[in-house]
């Protein structure tokens, strides 16, 4: 199970984020409040965790299912939301390697270009 301290960390190492405050800025949530959820010691609500993994440019249902499994009371319960988020990552990996089989050229200019790239065929 991924923690926030490291979805945030990899959004920063990657360049996303500049720091926490940022990600209060962007979700619209309290400094203190994200320096609890980046030290463990909070867990984002559903709506927050949507606004945070827009914030870091992660799947929303993934973080969903992270925030789930940390919040869970049961081991049960924490288990079926981990199950949930490693099919959520699994998911998307598959997707990934789909488009760059299906389109590499366009899948290759989004990455080196980003999102807003316009594909010409000839």
């Amino acid at each position: 199970m991924k923690t926030i301290r490291h979805y945030i960390d990899e959004s920063i190492n990657a360049g996303k984020i500049k720091n926490l405050a940022e990600i209060s800025r962007l979700t619209g949530v309290a400094r203190s409040t994200v320096t609890r959820w980046y030290d463990g010691d909070r867990t984002p609500d559903d709506d927050q965790a949507i606004q945070l993994a827009q914030a870091l440019g992660v799947d929303p249902m993934e973080m969903l299912a992270e925030c789930g499994a940390a919040r869970a009371k049961t081991p049960e319960t924490r288990r079926t939301w981990e199950q949930m988020a490693a099919r959520m990552a699994a998911s998307a990996a598959v997707i990934a390697v789909l488009a760059v089989l299906v389109a590499p050229d366009e899948v290759y200019a989004g990455v080196i270009m980003g999102p807003e790239v316009t594909v010409f065929r000839s």
